[in-house]
């Protein structure tokens, strides 16, 4: 900022004039206007003033030159100004961006000029805007990011050097056509050569200037994208290949790392053993209804245990009993309706290994039941059963290493089955106990007392209750007073089957007692 002769103070209020500006503070740029205008500071000039010419504060201004009155705001309604330029008619919006850039630190990407209620673009020339000796121009600062105000000065620095850079091209290009123009015969006094500036690597971002990397693919300031006439040199091209396959490395041991953690995590929460409530998260067990301080609070050795497949809190003695009334395996939520399991490291904490074993033979007893060709052990007291294949009718026990016949459901290891039969009826006529047995449950058949499960065949009976009944052994469940299964096929809903109770309003049978 090239200045008429001024006291020190009223230059000490201009340099703190452009830090403020510089700085966006609005308030304190209006308090040091009013400071300057005081103070009879008026013109400040960016370019030199013709020989002869008056200063725009005294005399006329040079027909080639005018006066731009540059008003500032920003904020709202917040402006400072006029601030005086003294310009050539000649230059355009762009060269006043340009030296607001010079003088007040202000980048040309947040400048928008306005003149007479237009938005002026960079291309306009004064002389077009104006016939007059002044030109008023009221300057919008805008900024799309407020995380990049204030500006940083290095950018500032970059922009400032550009700028003068560019005019010095032009002044060596002016003088360069003015003397191709002159005669031949005057040859003037040589000029020392201009040093060249070197272009810093990178480029330039057609929105804010700013000075990027090469292999950047976006402006570091604004966000703008890359030119795309833009070419990456090679040799930076091979480099960046180099840095992303080192990026992508990187990125696949994170990877792995984080799928064997979470693998660890998983692991831990199937094998881990019962989840105890926390001593202050006291609750009620829905169970019992009694009042559980959570981890043994209250020191009588009943402990609140969180259920790992469906987050349930219950007391401990609660969950042990439900598990070991259980008829079914896997052990389900005690709390009605969850149909989630209890998980078999749960129970094996909660239980002795004798009851476990106890839960460990249903589970085989129901799957036994379930499977459609099993064949169980004929030995007493062998929990062992296999699934029978065609074409075989006997088979040698891998628990007991007892013989079994298929096709007689027998042990006659040394007997055929027709010598097996034969021996059968003749110790039958003898036999009173079989007799007595066989007699009792054809009378408890005939009598309505028990009934076999249309299913298995197991002899089934009901004291009292309702007439649902589920089988202990299939898990079929079995309407009492039609003496079939309640369901069809599909099994509990399906109405195309079983007993067809309450269907369009009927009972299934008139002796009906409500089987669910």
């Amino acid at each position: 900022l090239a200045m008429s002769t001024v006291p020190a103070g009223v230059r000490r209020l201009s340099e703190n004039f452009n830090a403020a500006l510089s700085e966006r503070n609005v308030d304190k740029a209006q308090r040091l206007a009013a400071e300057l205008a005081n103070s009879r500071l008026f013109s400040l000039r960016a370019y030199a003033e013709p020989e002869g010419a008056a200063t725009s504060s005294g005399g006329a201004l040079p027909e080639e030159s005018l006066l731009v009155s540059l008003t500032l705001q920003a904020g709202g309604s917040r402006s400072c100004g006029p601030l005086r330029l003294v310009m050539p008619r000649t230059a355009c919006i762009a060269d006043l961006k340009d030296e607001t850039l010079l003088v007040f630190g202000l980048p040309p990407a947040i400048q928008r000029c306005m003149a007479d209620g237009q938005l002026l673009g960079n291309e306009r020339i004064f002389d077009e805007l104006t016939k007059t000796k002044e030109l008023k121009v009221l300057t919008y600062l805008v900024t799309s990011n407020p995380e990049h105000w204030p500006p940083k000065k290095d950018h500032l620095e970059q922009l400032k050097a550009a700028v003068r850079a560019e005019r010095d091209r032009q002044v060596i290009r002016r003088e360069d056509s003015e003397y191709d123009e002159g005669s031949a015969g005057s040859v003037g006094p040589s000029q020392p050569q201009q040093p060249e500036v070197e272009e810093e690597p990178g480029w330039s971002c057609p929105k804010c200037t700013f000075r990027n990397e090469p292999v950047r693919p976006g402006c570091q300031m604004c966000g703008g994208a890359r030119p795309p006439d833009y070419e990456v040199p090679a040799e930076l091209q091979a480099e960046e290949e180099q840095r992303q396959l080192k990026l992508h490395g990187e990125f696949l041991k994170f990877t792995e790392r984080e799928r064997e953690r979470n693998f660890r995590e998983l692991m831990n929460l199937t094998q881990g053993s019962l989840i105890p409530v926390p001593a202050q998260q006291g609750f009620e067990c829905p169970i019992c209804l009694c009042d559980v301080g959570g981890d043994d609070d209250d020191g009588d050795g009943i402990r609140g245990l969180r259920l790992r497949e469906c987050g349930h809190e219950v007391c401990e003695n609660c969950l042990r009993d439900h598990a070991l009334n259980s008829d079914r395996l896997p052990v389900i939520c005690p709390c009605e309706p969850c149909q989630q399991t209890v998980t078999e490291a749960e129970l094996k904490e909660l239980l002795t290994d004798e009851q476990l074993a106890r839960l460990q033979r249903l589970g085989l007893r129901q799957a036994e039941a379930v499977i459609t060709n099993a064949f169980h052990c004929v030995t007493p007291n062998c929990e062992a059963f296999v699934e029978l294949v065609d074409n075989v009718n006997e088979f040698e026990c891998e628990v007991c290493q007892e013989h079994n016949c298929v096709t007689c459901r027998a042990s006659h290891k040394d007997l055929t089955c027709q010598q097996y039969q034969d021996d059968l009826r003749r110790r039958a006529e003898n036999d009173e106990n079989a007799k007595l047995g066989l007699q009792k449950l054809e009378d408890m058949l005939q009598s309505g007392e028990a009934k076999k499960c249309p299913k298995c065949q197991v002899f089934l009976s009901k004291r009292e209750g309702c007439d649902w009944l589920m089988c202990s052994v299939c898990r079929t469940e079995i309407c009492w007073a039609t003496r079939g299964p309640r369901w069809g096929p599909g099994g509990q809903g399906d109405t195309s089957g079983g007993c067809r109770c309450r269907v369009n309003n009927k009972k299934c049978h008139p002796n009906c007692m409500n089987c669910h």
